[in-house]
C-alpha cells in the first residue's frame, strides 16, 4: 500500500512555492523583460533563479523542522510577515532589499520610519503575511517523518549547490558575457528575491553591528583623542570622496602623460590634480591606510602586515554632524562596514535595480546614486563616498566602445597581450575616469561642494603583465604612483577663508602629495580646526601657503 505523503512535506512545500513563487512572480517578470531588452533569452535564466530561491527557502524550513513544529511554524510566520512587507516595496515602489533598507529599517528614529508605513503596506502584509502564517500556524503536524524532513533537506541543499555551480556558467552562455564585466551574478539574485534578499541584508546588519563593537573596543577614535570644531560654518556642505581603482598618476594627460585622456578635468576651474605616493600596494590595504593618520597605521617590512590602531576620518566627520552614504562598484563590505555610513549600496544592490539589470560593470551607475543622495540630503553636511571600478584589469572592459580612444586593445586574459595593447586599453580606462569625474562634480556645481579623489594604489604594466600587490617595501614604485584631486564648488570658495584654504591647495600644485595626507587634508580643507593636534598642518594640503608640506614616509616606530 502507497504511504501518504507527510503532512510536514505539504507545509513546507506550499510555503516555499507560495513565498518563491507568488510572493516573487512580478519580480521574476521584470528580470525576464529586462533581459530580454538586452537581447537575452532569459526563460531558462529565471527558472533556475526561482528554483534557486525555492530550493533554499524550502531548505531553510526543512531545517528549522528539526527543531519541531513550533520552530518550523514561529520561523515561517517570521518569513512570510517580513516577506510580504518587502514584497510591497519592491512592488509598489521598486526598492531593492539590501543592506541599506534593513539599516534604515531598525533606524531608532520613528519619525523616520513612520514615514514609509502607510495604509497600503498594513493591508498587504495583513493580506499576503499576516493571514497565511495564522492559517499555517493551524495546520496540524503529526509526530514522526523525521527520517524524510532529512532527506529532503539533503535534496535542497543538492539543488542549491548544483544550481550556484552552473548559474554564473549559463549566464555566460545565454548572455554571452563574461565575469569581468558585470557584479557577482549570484549576488544579484540574492538582492532579487525574497526571502534572500532581506535576510541576507540583516545578516549583514548583524555583521556591521557586531564588527562596530568589536572595532570600537579596539581602535582609538580620534574624534575622542583630540578636539575638532568647524572654523566655518558646514551647513549646507557637500563632501565627495571618490575611492579609484589602480590609476596611475603617470598616465594621466592632466598630470603630465603625453596622451591628452584627461580633457573633461583639465578644463574644470578651481580643481588641483596631484601626482601621490599610496600608502600600500592592495585595494583591502590601501583602504586600511588611506583614511587614518599615520601615526595609527604600524608595519611589519618583512611580512607586510599592517595594523591599525585608531578609526578613519569619517569618525570625525560623525562627530561633527555630518550623515553619511556609501555607494560602491566593489565588493569590500569590510570596509563599508568600517566606514559606519547612515546608509550603503555595494555593486549588487546596485544592480539589482531594475533599470540596471543586464548592463555591464560601469562606474557612470555610481553618479546616480549620488544624485539621488544629494536630493535626500536637502540640508548638506552630507558626505558621499564613490568606491569606483576605475582601471581595474580587465582594463578593456572598464570602458564603453566610445572611449576606445587609443587601439589595439588587450582583450582577454586567455591570449597574450603585449605592452603597448595594454597601456592602450589601461589609457582608456583613464579616459572613462576623467568622464566619471566630470559628471560627478557637474552634478555639483551648483552646491556648496567638496570632492576629493585618490586612487587606492597604482599599476604594473608589462608584456602580458597587468599587476600589483607587490609587498610595499620591494614593490616597484608604479604600484604607489597614485593620483590625488581636490576640487571645490564656487558657492564654497565665496566664504573667505574657505578660499584662503584653497589658496594654500593651488599653491601647491604641481608637487608630490600621499595618501597620509588625506585624513588631515580632508578636515583642513573644510575649515575644520583642532586646538590639540588633531590635525597635523604639515600635512593639510588646503593650509595656509607659507606651511610646508612634508612629503616623507612616518618614521619607523
Amino acid at each position: 500500500m502507497r504511504r501518504p505523503v507527510s503532512d510536514w512535506h505539504v507545509l513546507v512545500g506550499v510555503a516555499s512555492v507560495y513565498l518563491a513563487l507568488l510572493f516573487n512572480s512580478i519580480e521574476a517578470v521584470r528580470r525576464f523583460s529586462a533581459h530580454q531588452a538586452n537581447h537575452v533569452n532569459a526563460s531558462g535564466l529565471i527558472g533556475l533563479e526561482l528554483l534557486l530561491v525555492l530550493s533554499a527557502t524550502a531548505g531553510l524550513f526543512y531545517l528549522a523542522s528539526l527543531a519541531g513544529r513550533v520552530m518550523l511554524k514561529s520561523l515561517m510566520a517570521i518569513v512570510l510577515i517580513f516577506s510580504a512587507v518587502s514584497v510591497y516595496y519592491m512592488v509598489f515602489f521598486r526598492v531593492v532589499i539590501g543592506f541599506g533598507i534593513i539599516q534604515a529599517t531598525l533606524t531608532t528614529d520613528i519619525d523616520l520610519s513612520k514615514e514609509v508605513v502607510g495604509v497600503g503596506v498594513i493591508a498587504f502584509v495583513l493580506a499576503f503575511g499576516v493571514l497565511p502564517a495564522i492559517a499555517l500556524a493551524m495546520t496540524k503536524l503529526t509526530e514522526g517523518a523525521w527520517a524524510g524532513r532529512v532527506l529532503m533537506l539533503a535534496v535542497c541543499s543538492l539543488v542549491c549547490s548544483s544550481i550556484v555551480f552552473i548559474y554564473p556558467s549559463v549566464l555566460k552562455t545565454i548572455a554571452g558575457r563574461t565575469e569581468p564585466r558585470s557584479a557577482s551574478p549570484l549576488g544579484v539574485v540574492v538582492h532579487s528575491y525574497v526571502p534572500s534578499n532581506w535576510i541576507t541584508g540583516l545578516g549583514m546588519s548583524a555583521l556591521s553591528k557586531y564588527e562596530s563593537v568589536v572595532r570600537s573596543e579596539k581602535l582609538i577614535n580620534p574624534a575622542d583623542k583630540f578636539t575638532y570644531r568647524a572654523g566655518t560654518s558646514l551647513d549646507g556642505t557637500y563632501l565627495v570622496i571618490v575611492i579609484g581603482e589602480s590609476a596611475r598618476y603617470d598616465r594621466m594627460g592632466l598630470l603630465g602623460h603625453a596622451r591628452s585622456n584627461t580633457p573633461e578635468m583639465a578644463r574644470i576651474p578651481d580643481l588641483v590634480a596631484m601626482r601621490a605616493i599610496s600608502c600600500n600596494t592592495t585595494t583591502k590595504l590601501s583602504l586600511q591606510c588611506m583614511f587614518v593618520r599615520p601615526e595609527a597605521v604600524e608595519e611589519d617590512d618583512i611580512s607586510g602586515k599592517q595594523t591599525i590602531s585608531e578609526d578613519m576620518v569619517f569618525a570625525v566627520l560623525k562627530k561633527l554632524g555630518f550623515t553619511s552614504e556609501l555607494f560602491a562598484m566593489q565588493g569590500e563590505v569590510w570596509f563599508y562596514n568600517s566606514v559606519d555610513a547612515n546608509y550603503y549600496k555595494h555593486r549588487e544592490i546596485i544592480y539589482a535595480r531594475e533599470e540596471n539589470i543586464g548592463k555591464p560593470l560601469d562606474d557612470l551607475l555610481l553618479v546616480r546614486e549620488l544624485e539621488e543622495s544629494i536630493a535626500g540630503h536637502p540640508r548638506g553636511k552630507h558626505l558621499v563616498i564613490l568606491h569606483t571600478k576605475g582601471s581595474h584589469h580587465l582594463y578593456t572592459h572598464r570602458y564603453p566602445r566610445s572611449y576606445a580612444w587609443y587601439t589595439p586593445e588587450c582583450w582577454g586574459t586567455d591570449a597574450p597581450c603585449d605592452r603597448q595593447q595594454l597601456l592602450n586599453s589601461y589609457d582608456n580606462s583613464i579616459a572613462y575616469t576623467d568622464h566619471f569625474l566630470g559628471q560627478v562634480i557637474g552634478k555639483l556645481e551648483n552646491k556648496k561642494a567638496v570632492v576629493i579623489y585618490a586612487s587606492d594604489h597604482g599599476e604594473s604594466i608589462e608584456d602580458n603583465a597587468h599587476l600589483h600587490g607587490t609587498p610595499k617595501h620591494m614593490a616597484p614604485q608604479e604600484q604607489r604612483m597614485v593620483p590625488m584631486m581636490i576640487w571645490a564648488s564656487k558657492s564654497f570658495l565665496s566664504n573667505p577663508r574657505n578660499a584662503q584654504h584653497f589658496s594654500g591647495l593651488q599653491a601647491r600644485r604641481g608637487r608630490m602629495a600621499s595618501h597620509e595626507f588625506i585624513f588631515d587634508s580632508v578636515l583642513g580643507c573644510l575649515g575644520i580646526e583642532s586646538d590639540n593636534g588633531g590635525i597635523n598642518q604639515g600635512r593639510n594640503l588646503c593650509a595656509s601657503n607659507d606651511l610646508p608640506v612634508r612629503i616623507v614616509e612616518k618614521e619607523k616606530k
